[in-house]
């Protein structure tokens, strides 16, 4: 039987008594279990950004794992499911959001992710069932996508194949014929392409429902991924996840019918979400950098929104800094250090970022890094520098509301230059209605 819990960024998990009070701040679990994450911390510790997700300590002689600001879902080998949700306030008394509200925000936001198989994300099992675990949405979200695939057909392909045939077909292998076949006059030895399913994106769909089978604690699920199973009894188990992946990569366009099942499949099998964190003590790891679905969520919203304007995402056309190829050369052609704000408006009339940080208005600088500032700076005379007029663009950074940082903070003014650079600090309310939370944004910069 799996044990769920659910804990809040930024929060800690401490080893003990398995029995002990657990809150979406603190959570107690057995030693098991925690020696299963303190290796999985232990094994990923090279990961790029790995440490942006969990530090692990000791304090009076105890272990503990503080949570960071990665989300999502950890399963250990023992059965302990312990899903990691945002930290979003309610602003009406400061109070967090509970852990129903969270998980529907994490899973929103997850939907907002373009070119990912979180897109389809069916999010009406929270509303069937309270505290339904996040693991068995995105398993039932990929059975139910497998399933109208198998309703049409898995698609095949020509395999090359050799095999000893009553009848000659293809190429005749001569050496081998004659080593199987010398004292047999009814068989040829060929080499000849041969149409079946044995193919690896559906050796990777196979491989990927019996991990689904083993892991999932829904009955209904279970039974949905055994009766799939009998559409692939002609398939093998992928031997080589790495190398079936990198064949349907190449493919893509002839597998326009998987849609995102293939990177469904890479996230169960690889843990696979923004990065591929790995462990021989645990099950899954499905995680994510919440700055990063937070920047996502936020384009989505303008996107939608702000229709008739011109939104380009993680923009990329500029670099803050060129150098000689040569010594003569002028133009300075090597380009470098690559700049790429979050949201850019209007060609280069506005330019956004989003911050999932914690500000203080009632701090002197508000707790805002001055490396923010710098980099907003950087941007704006960048673009500045090819626009037409030499106009600056507006800027704004947008930050998650919180109860100590609940008004817009006045406008700054960026000193120097022949013509002021305005920007503006913004607060992003979870618990007010989006288009309303968006339309606060169209006012501060006058967009229709």
């Amino acid at each position: 039987m799996k044990t769920l819990f659910q804990i809040k960024e930024y929060g800690t998990i401490r080893e003990g008594l398995s029995d002990e009070v657990h809150n979406t701040s603190e959570l107690t679990i057995n030693n098991n279990s925690f020696n299963s994450l303190a290796n999985f911390i232990e094994d990923n510790q090279e990961q790029k950004d790995f440490n942006k997700a969990f530090a692990i300590g000791r304090r009076n002689g105890n272990r503990y794992i503080k949570v960071k600001n990665y989300v999502g879902v950890i399963e250990t080998i023992d059965g302990l499911v312990i899903e990691i949700l945002p930290k979003t306030f309610i602003s009406k008394n400061g109070e967090e959001a509970n852990v129903e509200k969270s998980k529907e925000l994490l899973l929103t936001m997850l939907k907002s992710l373009k070119n990912s198989p979180f897109v389809n994300l069916n999010i009406a099992h929270l509303k069937e069932r309270k505290n339904f675990p996040i693991l068995e949405i995105f398993i039932s979200s990929y059975l139910d996508e497998l399933a109208i695939l198998a309703s049409k057909e898995l698609r095949g392909d020509y395999v090359l194949t050799e095999d000893n045939t009553p009848f000659l077909k293809g190429k005749l292998l001569l050496k081998k014929h004659i080593k199987y076949n010398s004292a047999v006059q009814t068989k040829f030895y060929c080499e000849f392409d041969e149409f079946n399913k044995n193919i690896p994106p559906n050796k990777l769909l196979k491989t990927t429902l019996f991990k689904l089978k083993s892991i999932t604690s829904s009955n209904k699920n279970k039974k949905k991924a055994l009766k799939l199973l009998q559409n692939f009894d002609s398939v093998d188990i992928s031997k080589s996840i790495d190398s079936d992946l990198f064949y349907c990569k190449t493919r893509k366009k002839s597998l326009d019918l998987y849609g995102c099942l293939i990177d469904w499949s890479e996230v169960f099998l690889k843990n696979k979400s923004f990065t591929s964190f790995h462990g021989k003590s645990i099950n899954q790891a499905i995680l994510f950098p919440m700055e990063k679905l937070f920047e996502s969520y936020i384009t989505q919203l303008l996107k939608k929104y702000c229709r008739g304007h011109i939104i380009d995402a993680q923009d990329k056309k500029y670099c803050l800094i060129g150098q000689k190829t040569t010594e003569n050369d002028t133009l300075y052609s090597d380009k470098k250090f690559r700049l790429k704000p979050d949201i850019v408006f209007n060609k280069d009339e506005i330019i956004l970022d989003t911050k999932w940080k914690v500000l203080n208005e009632n701090s002197k600088k508000y707790d805002i890094k001055e490396g923010d500032i710098y980099q907003m700076h950087a941007y704006g005379r960048r673009y500045q520098s090819d626009a037409t007029d030499n106009k600056a663009p507006r800027l704004g950074l947008i930050y998650p509301w919180n109860p100590n940082f609940e008004n817009t903070i006045l406008q700054m003014r960026y000193e120097g230059g022949k013509q002021s650079m305005l920007l503006d600090i913004l607060s992003f309310d979870f618990d007010e209605e989006p288009e309303k939370e968006i339309k606060k944004i169209r006012d501060i910069f006058i967009l229709a």
